[in-house]
């Protein structure tokens, strides 16, 4: 599904490092949206994931990059500059900043 950005309503910053920022939101539909700086291509990716999917990341059962791919979105939002952009994920490389890292990796 793709989600409008202007109806998430910011829960909190799971990371907040210089070069790696991790965000959690609620869209207005009840879905719990993250927003994760990339890497490649450029910007910050919303995407779509669940409590299962983000306790396996907050347990170190998963990486960031392993977070990501377990969405099951076709289409991923990118906004670059207040810009927002669509992606066919089959069609690009989608690659997050700190991606290989597991969330006790982020705290150190």
């Amino acid at each position: 599904m793709i989600y409008d950005t202007t109806d998430l309503h910011l829960n909190r910053k799971i990371i907040d490092q210089a070069d790696v920022q991790l965000e959690s939101y609620t869209h207005e539909t009840g879905a719990l949206i993250l927003s994760a700086t990339l890497q490649q291509p450029e910007g910050q990716v919303f995407f779509e994931t669940d409590d299962y999917h983000l306790q396996l990341f907050y347990t170190d059962k998963i990486n960031l990059q392993s977070l990501f791919e377990a969405s099951e979105e076709s289409i991923v939002t990118v906004t670059e500059d207040y810009e927002c952009k669509l992606y066919l994920r089959r069609d690009v490389e989608i690659l997050l900043n700190g991606g290989q890292h597991f969330f006790s990796q982020f705290k150190n």
